[in-house]
Order: structure tokens, then sequence, then C-alpha cells
């Protein structure tokens, strides 16, 4: 869909209230940037300058589903403009009647663009950081190596549905995928192998095999000889699992930024107090780094204050970095 190129330069009363006026023209076109797993809007002067940008993924579980996070940002010298509204206007066309999540910080301008267009504040959201450099390998190592007894770990890597269980993306024993092409982004069709979805982009597989994290690099999936063509995918999940079930689970996004998101871990009812989620965890650390390499930082977001996930983040080295207030738009 055509989004019109800004014509007027759009400015606000004390209400916070538009009013345009007439002002030297200037065309900001709204361009849509797509990556596979991720999508994206960039707001393009004729200089080629980046004005602003907007990116929409689906969110795992604990989030309801259909549940999507939004990110939406305007270059100090180009707000006021109305580009941001037709950012949010390609993104609503897109997203499909999903649920929008957008963290703002809090008193800045953010929260009354959300407020003039319909969201909603429901809560607030802590924000941890961890930088690579920080991190010790071989102690990361330790950790992924320990034994949990009645555990196992397990990794999916690839480009998140846009609705989907954990369960669904796993190689659990006793269970069949059960997801299907309406599951995945458009485009993508879906084929079975050994009873594990397949995903295919001009004939070649671009999500890399779900499989068991082991004691080395070649025991990973997506390396050596059990590396499939084809891209990685933006995501990636690990759990442990217990049996046929997941006991937890976190979840990375690279987007093809620098800094990861990260959301979890999640460590299911009868379970916890076990070190699992910080298992978990560590191995999604390690993982993320290998699959994605560019990655130098991870921030990793959740509602509340948990004690036992917080006391986890701190021991792989996050560190407090903010807090944001969450808005939605049904």
């Amino acid at each position: 869909m055509a989004y019109p190129a800004v014509r007027s330069l759009a400015l606000f009363d004390a209400d916070d209230t538009a009013i345009v006026g007439p002002m030297n023209e200037i065309v900001v076109d709204i361009a849509p940037a797509r990556l596979p797993g991720t999508a994206r809007w960039l707001a393009v002067a004729p200089c080629g300058f980046v004005a602003g940008r907007a990116g929409l993924w689906s969110l795992p579980p604990p989030a309801p589903p259909g549940t999507a996070e939004l990110s939406l940002s305007v270059e100090p010298g180009w707000r006021r403009r109305g580009i941001g509204s037709r950012l949010l206007a390609a993104v609503r066309d897109d997203a499909g009647g999903r649920r929008l999540l957008a963290g703002v910080d809090a008193g800045s301008p953010g929260e009354g663009f959300c407020r003039r267009h319909g969201f909603r504040r429901t809560g607030s959201r802590r924000h941890d950081l961890l930088t690579y450099c920080d991190v010790h390998q071989a102690w990361l190592s330790e950790l992924v190596d320990a034994d949990h007894p009645g555990y196992r770990l397990t990794s999916w890597t690839g480009d998140l549905p846009s609705a989907f269980r954990v369960e669904d993306l796993l190689p659990l024993p006793g269970r069949t995928s059960d997801v299907s092409p309406g599951h995945v982004r458009e485009g993508m069709p879906v084929h079975v192998r050994d009873g594990l979805p397949v995903h295919v982009r001009d004939g070649l597989p671009v999500h890399v095999r779900d499989g068991m994290l082991g004691r080395g690099r070649d025991a990973l999936p997506g390396h050596g000889r059990d590396a499939l063509p084809g891209r990685l995918g933006d995501a990636v999940l690990t759990a442990a699992a217990a049996g046929g079930d997941v006991a937890a689970y976190a979840v990375a996004i690279a987007g093809g930024q620098s800094r990861a998101r990260q959301y979890g871990p999640a460590v299911l009812p009868g379970h916890r107090g076990r070190q699992v989620g910080l298992w978990v965890n560590a191995a999604l650390i390690q993982r993320l780094r290998e699959v994605h390499p560019s990655v130098t930082e991870i921030e990793a977001t959740g509602i509340g204050d948990d004690a036992g996930l917080l006391a986890a983040r701190r021991q792989l080295g996050f560190r407090p970095l903010r807090r944001t207030h969450l808005y939605e738009l049904p």
C-alpha cells in the first residue's frame, strides 16, 4: 500500500491538536524495508536521510497469541511533521489485527504520541543490558554444560511466526508440530521433514533445524555437516525439556541489529527453584552469539520485578538499564 508523501509540516498546539500551516514543501516517503522475520519501514527524505523508522515483530509466550511489539522513532529534527503517524499507519496495515505493544520512556514525546493514537497504558517494564565483552566464555560454557538430571537442553533458530506455541518449535518426544502455513509469514510455505516444520524460500530451507545443544560446537544445530543452506533466521529459542514438556525457555530476536532483544527466561510451575531458568538463559547467550556474531549486546525486558528472574540475570552479568511505560493498542 502506498503512503502519500508529506507535502506540508504538521504542527501541534498546546492541546496537542494538529494544525497545518503554509510552509515549505518537504517530501518524505515511507518505504518498507523487509527482512525475514521482522517487518520494517523507513521514512526517507529526498537526500536519502532516514528521518524515522518503525519495526514490528511477534512476541513469544507468555504474551497472548497474536501480540506484536512495535518500535517507532522519528529523528528530533523531523518531528511534528506527521511522519510518526504515517509510519504507524503502515504498521497497522501490516499488523493484520494483531494487538500492538510499545515500550515508551517515561515523560518522553512518545507518551503523547501513543495517547493521541489510541494506545492505553497497561503497566511498566524493566530493561537490563548484557554486553558480550563482559561475559567470560569459559564460565558461560560451564553453566551450559552443567548436568540437570531429568532435563535436556534443546534449541530452535528461525523466524517467529505471527502466532505460535513454544512446543510447536521444539523437537519434543511424543509430539509432532501442528504449525501450519497460516502460522508463518506470507510467502514461506511449510513442508514437513522427519515430523518437523521446514520453511522454504526460493527452494532453500531458511530455518535451522531443531536439535540438541550438546557438549561441543559440532553438536549444535546449524554447524558442521548438520548445517543447512540458507539464512539462519532472526530468532533464537533455547529451552529445557522434561520428557515431552517444556520446563523453561528464553527467546532472543536479533533483528539485524548489534543489540538483540531477549524475552524471558520463563520457568513453568513445578520446575522453579532448580536453576533451569539460569541454564536456558546461559545457553541462549551462547547460541545467539554463534548464530549472530554481529550481536554485541542483549537487552532483556520483563514486566514486574520477579526476584528469581532478576537474580539469574545478575548472575549472568546483566545490569539495570532503564524502565519504560507499556502502551497497548487493541
